[in-house]
């Protein structure tokens, strides 16, 4: 019999490639958005239900309808970079929808693995400077292991780094895979502004990511932390020379000087390795793989 899996936020970039893996490897999967959306009529293979995750009561009827053999919990607010963008929208998406999923889970399927992703910037960006995505993640983090210990849940954290691969996100990656795209389809102009060339993060493909995160609902040690990531950073400079290297046409890079790039601790993903987690993706291959799909959409 297969495993049941509940995966929040199905409908965007990373639970779309989350609810594709899970298919794949045999699970049931149901799907949550928390908005109606064109998008939702594509998915024909699994269950996807509209759920207001930040209402009590629709959570427990979601937990208490499905009873998941395992909970992959995306549902948030990502950070953009701007500070006026996030209000108290952005605590409730990211703390109060896992604190009612956990009660909601101890209550009506309490045997349930739980798997909940947070940001892996979240302890660097905390001292730099004070804001609600900044605080929200850390809080997301602390709840998650106080209510899984108090309830006695089997509840992991897992710390992505930047996901990138095929599909539409709103990324670096898919923002220079757009444009190059725009440059062949639409006659702009043969050239790739960034704004800052120097800045680093660590980019893991998000099939790996998501190879990971199932390793991790059967093979983790409950109340841990895991790094998903590649466990080296490249410049946003690297990013677009390897989009020249690999595109079929020359086009110029054009560098702005942005502000001093901030000191990104890099992730280390030695433990999920430990517990068989074997990326396959290099990141030329996702950069590839992102601009095939821009260009054949």
């Amino acid at each position: 019999m297969s495993k049941r899996i509940l995966i929040t936020r199905a409908n965007d970039f990373t639970g779309r490639h989350a609810c594709q893996h899970f298919i794949e490897k045999g699970y049931e999967v149901i799907g949550t958005a928390s908005w109606p959306s064109e998008n939702n009529r594509d998915f024909k293979d699994f269950n996807m239900r509209l759920c207001d995750l930040t209402d009590e009561n629709a959570v427990t009827e979601l937990i208490n309808q499905t009873k998941p053999d395992c909970l992959l919990h995306l549902e948030g607010i990502g950070y953009a970079g701007e500070k006026g963008t996030y209000t108290i929208s952005n605590l409730k998406a990211n703390m109060l929808s896992t604190i009612l999923l956990l009660d909601a889970l101890s209550r009506k399927n309490p045997d349930s693995k739980t798997l909940i992703t947070v940001s892996a910037l979240q302890a660097e960006r905390l001292h730099l400077e004070l804001i609600p995505h900044h605080l929200s993640k850390p809080l997301q983090t602390l709840c998650s292991l106080a209510w899984g210990k108090l309830y006695g849940l089997d509840a992991v954290i897992a710390k992505p780094s930047n996901l990138i691969g095929p599909g539409y996100s709103e990324g670096e990656c898919a923002a220079f895979a757009k444009a190059i795209m725009n440059m062949q389809k639409n006659g702009t102009d043969r050239k790739l502004t960034i704004d800052n060339p120097i800045a680093e993060k660590d980019f893991l493909d998000v099939r790996d990511a998501m190879a990971g995160y199932e390793i991790l609902l059967n093979f983790s040690l409950s109340g841990e932390t895991y790094d998903v990531c590649s466990g080296k950073n490249r410049s946003i400079q690297d990013v677009a020379e390897g989009y020249k290297m690999i595109t079929p046409f020359p086009f110029e890079i054009e560098a702005k000087e942005g502000l001093p790039a901030e000191a990104n601790s890099m992730g280390n993903p030695a433990r999920l390795l430990d517990i068989g987690w074997k990326p396959r993706y290099s990141f030329e291959d996702s950069l590839s793989d992102t601009l095939d799909f821009y260009l054949q959409t």
